[in-house]
């Protein structure tokens, strides 16, 4: 999602710490960014309660090399299964497609 999927104006931000980041001045402010994130699970395949640790992935990129692309399951590459191992651990994963990857049609990237 963007910034503009969820706020039309500048007039329409809720404080002024969200509008230092997504008013329509902010280079990127209307660029979708993807990404995955893999959350860890009970037994039963319900959410674990309460605070979960995380942890934020930056990871190598090429352009078809972005986990929203690479995700395949048990097959995946390196970075995509280390944050699967590490959600075994009990952490929420993030793994960004950066600007101009994965959903992205932002070509500052490319």
């Amino acid at each position: 999602a963007s910034c503009y999927d969820f706020y039309k104006s500048d007039d329409s931000f809720p404080n002024e710490v969200v509008k230092d980041f997504c008013a329509s001045h902010v280079f990127g402010y209307n660029v979708t960014f993807s990404g995955m994130m893999i959350v860890p699970i009970q037994e039963d395949k319900s959410a674990i309660p309460g605070s979960i640790p995380g942890v934020f992935h930056c990871h190598p990129t090429s352009t078809d090399d972005v986990p929203t692309l690479q995700w395949n399951g048990p097959s995946s590459g390196r970075p995509i299964m280390t944050s699967v191992i590490l959600a075994s651990t009990g952490t929420v994963n993030i793994l960004p497609d950066y600007m101009g990857y994965g959903e992205s049609q932002f070509a500052i990237s490319k």
